[in-house]
């Protein structure tokens, strides 16, 4: 894989969590295996995500995978309790999708095929949509004050506001640089990396 794992303190033990075709818990003192759940898709890149005791990991290269597994799960994590929700209909392959207040947002393999999901449920919220201004995306989403992020390696970003049941546009800025590393967001700034600069961007 060339996912980074996910560093989580749980009930006083802190696990690793590695995101790959099977997805592993590892207990950081002393290197023993936790907890595992298979079913995920080669080449597993987006990082896994956090939310509330559980954590939430996407795959996408031929095929889809999503899951949400309870930090409280041992063993072979294979069906409910532990395994809280999974879905196969749309996973990022490169991009790490963004959560921000309880809904993850993210794409369809590398595409601007977007989507929304209930982080606690599972369910949709949006269904998939596409992005016309982006065709091919590396970058993960980002998400602040009430905007969803996303840019497409030809430095096209569309926001979109978040907390709706629908895709809503409110903005398309195109630096027309080659964008495949995420934004960063400090303060009330953005730092983008392109391939040949950096920018910074506020008010």
């Amino acid at each position: 894989n060339w996912s980074t794992p996910l560093i989580v303190e749980h009930k006083g033990t802190v696990q690793v969590v590695v995101s790959g075709m099977t997805v592993r818990s590892y207990n950081l003192a002393d290197g023993s295996l936790i907890w595992q759940s298979a079913g995920h898709t080669q080449n597993a890149i987006p990082t896994p995500i956090l939310f509330g005791d559980k954590v939430i990991c996407t795959t996408g290269f031929r095929g889809n995978k999503v899951q949400s597994i309870s930090l409280d799960a041992k063993g072979v994590v294979d069906s409910q309790p532990m395994l809280t929700w999974s879905r196969d209909d749309a996973a990022p392959y490169v991009p790490t999708p963004a959560l921000y207040h309880g809904v993850l947002y993210l794409c369809k393999q590398n595409t601007g095929i977007i989507s929304a999901i209930d982080a606690q449920t599972g369910e949709s919220l949006i269904d998939q949509s596409r992005l016309e201004e982006i065709k091919s995306i590396y970058s993960s989403p980002v998400a602040a004050a009430g905007r969803v992020y996303f840019t497409g390696r030809d430095g096209t970003t569309v926001v979109i506001a978040a907390d709706k049941k629908e895709v809503e546009v409110l903005a398309t800025n195109k630096l027309n640089e080659t964008v495949d590393s995420s934004f960063a967001i400090a303060d009330d700034h953005f730092y983008i990396r392109t391939e040949t600069n950096l920018y910074c961007i506020g008010q």
